[in-house]
């Protein structure tokens, strides 16, 4: 079949096991070459092709709804609703997105991109509803989340049977699974045998018999009061089934639809099925990948060092200072924080997908004495703003966040951007926002960091270093820092836009000013800049509201000092889907546009 060819799921209803089996094979071929060129998430795509084809297969997505949990897995439902031919422009600006999109597709129902709001989306879609289907496919890391566990809550004791759950069972996410539900899960799972016996009972015995068998397994566990954890949840628990399996997916699911309750399907996938080096892969590399050879495989590259990298190598080297203790929500990987794992295996904790629980935790270990280090996603910490505001900040604790990702970041679209961080920070009192612009700058603000008694969040972004040298000494710092000195304007900025700045005002009579602290501000540096110069120009890659450059004109009008002020930001908006230099040129942040920009503020300046 030309996949690229598929316009919608209705020829599939017509397609028996061995054609399903045929087109499921080229799907993968197909995702692996495309995703080789593109970037994408490949390793939990390729484990889902054949539940998105049973599930395209067996409900009309035009009506009933499919949420995808983050959405990181919904390349093949993209492919048999229409969109194989625009795969090319996957994750690429102006092209379709690597997650689930309403405004792309009928078929999505739901955008998604964070975990564990699946269940939470069917139930407002069932909600006073009772002629569709809501199904979630939620994978078994994404179910610790708080938010899973409280449509879980809800779902459960609704009086419908439209409402269907896939917990897609692969023993792993991003990183190898963390917590009590990771176990739980696993006790449902059960023993290896079981699970055989039970797979191969889908795969073998006629749809009666497995419904007669489900009765009388139902009426044996009444008998000695035992069900498993779903089922006390007022589940009708369905598995655990071979998710790579047509067969066993088809006679699940209708079994679900004949249900008198909501459902929950326990599926096994195989991560990177298809694709050797995803399958063998135990260290999630493969979980979200840039372009690479298929016949080789990912490829590391030594000459590039990310920002991250560099900061969990000055931790590692503040070990030595302070005893100094990790809690990571689910991404050792990719905070880059393997080696310290390995290092001091007692002094990490992964606590899975839940990032409120991070923070509270971090709290009560830095009451408790602790130095506490917690390295999150900037799109990842707003999910844990009240428990900063309430707990981290209220007690006033010194647990020092790892902002992660911050500003404008490549590819993931809409619901990976680092732009609103500073803006929310700012709002909580007793945080400080640093934002270092290398590696001295990195370890020294750890080091500043450590030091306080009070909430710090050092942002970084998502950029990387061919030049990075490590064990690098440690700085004082205490304020902004003058990068270069001129007489015709002062443009201030930091982080990834300010080496940016470096480069494209080398030429200029300019003083360039490294707001190294941005909340809060270098009152004294700012006054010594307003006193000397006509106008300030304040360059960020970050939303317009709670801005650095609308805290400095704040300072101007409180304190009635005349001078020009000119921001160049992201404005109040969602950033799209893009390469950075996309982003950076749409925004005006590319070279060529801070150039124009700075000569249109000198000009100004001129004419005054």
């Amino acid at each position: 079949m030309e996949i690229d060819k598929i316009k919608d799921p209705s020829f599939l209803k017509d397609l028996k096991t061995k054609e399903l089996v045929l087109l499921a094979k080229e799907i993968r071929e197909f995702l692996i070459l495309n995703i080789s060129k593109t970037g994408g998430h490949l390793s939990s795509n390729l484990a889902v092709v054949e539940l998105t084809i049973a599930l395209n297969k067996e409900f009309d997505f035009k009506k009933d709804k499919l949420v995808f949990d983050v959405g990181h897995q919904s390349y093949t439902h993209k492919i048999l609703t229409g969109r194989a031919d625009k795969f090319n422009t996957l994750r690429q600006f102006n092209g379709i997105s690597g997650f689930p999109d309403i405004k792309e597709s009928e078929y999505d129902s739901f955008s998604t991109g964070h975990a564990s709001t699946s269940i939470s989306a069917i139930s407002g879609f069932l909600f006073d509803n009772n002629n569709n289907y809501a199904i979630a496919v939620i994978g078994d890391g994404a179910l610790a989340g708080g938010e899973a566990f409280e449509g879980l809550n809800y779902l459960g004791k609704q009086k419908t049977n439209k409402g269907i759950i896939i917990l897609n069972d692969n023993n792993s996410s991003i990183y190898e699974n963390a917590g009590a539900c990771h176990d739980l899960v696993k006790k449902v799972r059960g023993l290896r045998l079981s699970q055989g016996i039970k797979k191969l009972s889908y795969k073998i015995l006629p749809s009666f018999l497995i419904r007669f068998n489900r009765s009388l397994n139902k009426f044996f566990k009444m008998l000695v009061n035992k069900k498993n954890y779903f089922e006390y949840m007022g589940f009708n628990y369905i598995g655990v089934i071979d998710g790579n399996d047509f067969k066993s997916l088809k006679k699940a699911l209708k079994i679900a639809k004949r249900s008198k309750k909501p459902t929950i399907i326990h599926i096994l996938t195989k991560n990177g099925k298809g694709y050797k080096f995803a399958e063998d892969s135990k260290n999630g590399i493969y979980h979200g990948v840039s372009s690479f050879r298929i016949d080789e495989g990912l490829k590391e590259n030594k000459d590039k060092v990310l920002f991250s990298e560099i900061i969990s190598d000055s931790i590692i080297k503040l070990k030595e200072k302070y005893d100094i203790k990790v809690i990571v929500p689910a991404m050792v990987s990719g905070s880059k924080m393997e080696k310290f794992n390995e290092l001091f295996k007692n002094d990490l904790v992964d606590v899975g997908i839940t990032e409120e629980h991070a923070i509270t935790m971090a709290t009560s270990a830095s009451l408790n004495g602790k130095k506490v280090f917690l390295p999150i996603y900037s799109t990842f910490l707003q999910r844990a703003y009240d428990q900063i505001l309430h707990d981290a900040s209220r007690h006033n604790t010194n647990i020092v966040i790892g902002v992660d990702r911050a500003g404008l970041n490549p590819n993931d679209g809409e619901t990976h951007q680092g732009i609103y961080d500073i803006a929310y920070l700012k709002t909580i009192p007793n945080v400080e926002i640093i934002a270092p612009s290398n590696e001295v700058e990195a370890i020294s603000s750890l080091d500043y960091a450590f030091k306080k008694n009070n909430v710090v969040a050092i942002r970084y972004a998502k950029t990387y270093f061919t030049d990075y040298k490590a064990n690098q000494e440690i700085i004082p710092l205490n304020g902004w820092i003058n990068v270069k000195e001129g007489s015709d304007l002062v443009i201030i900025s930091y982080g990834r836009i300010l080496n940016k700045l470096k480069e494209a005002t080398k030429n200029m009579n300019i003083t360039l000013v490294n707001a190294l602290f941005i909340n809060p501000i270098d009152e004294k540096s700012l006054d010594k800049l307003i006193n000397n110069n006509k106008m300030i120009m304040v360059i960020e890659d970050v939303i317009d509201e709670g801005s650095l450059a609308n805290s400095i004109m704040l300072y101007i009008y409180q304190n009635n000092l005349d001078i020009l002020v000119k921001k160049i930001n992201i404005g109040n908006v969602y950033a799209p889907t893009g390469s950075i230099e996309d982003l950076d040129k749409l925004y005006k942040l590319d070279n060529e546009s801070l150039e124009s920009e700075i000569n249109n503020a000198l000009r100004l300046i001129s004419s005054r």
